[in-house]
């Protein structure tokens, strides 16, 4: 066949054609290679937000739960603590040094209880866990004043 217009861009016979054809099929080109990589970049973007949010949780709930271990720990101690006053406190004769232990669900206290004078009491507690997990605190009770003092803390 023979076109007798001459392209707009080389000046070659027939040219104008060519370029029409040629574009026609850059533009069903175009189009597929355009919806694939929007779609990946969707998934890709999908697959982030949904793999933030469950690193979040999973990160949060581990928080939580080295928050209420640390909680438990301190509460086991308090209690302990307190244990140690009351005997201290109550009208029964011991001697000194002595060792308490009490158990609440699976976890354990043991307190020891030593005098350094007969108003003064030095104790020192151990909490345990059934995971393994140990704390220690030591601290000195004065009996006329009925006072806590130097109270301190380490994991163990």
């Amino acid at each position: 066949m023979d076109y007798p217009e001459n392209c707009r861009f080389c000046g070659k016979k027939g040219g104008t054609f060519l370029l029409a054809a040629a574009m026609g099929n850059m533009k069903k080109t175009d189009e597929r290679g355009f919806v694939y990589p929007v779609i990946l970049i969707i998934c890709f973007g999908l697959f982030y937000t949904i793999m933030s949010a469950s690193e979040m949780m999973v990160s949060e709930r581990k928080f939580l739960q080295q928050e209420g271990s640390v909680k438990e720990d301190g509460t086991l101690l308090m209690a302990g603590a307190r244990y140690a006053v009351f005997h201290i406190n109550s009208d029964k004769e011991y001697v000194y040094p002595a060792e308490l232990q009490f158990h609440h669900d699976n976890r354990s206290v043991v307190c020891y209880i030593d005098t350094t004078d007969s108003l003064t009491f030095h104790v020192i507690l151990e909490t345990s866990s059934s995971s393994g997990r140990k704390k220690k605190a030591a601290f000195f009770y004065l009996k006329e004043s009925n006072n806590i003092t130097d109270w301190t803390e380490e994991k163990g």
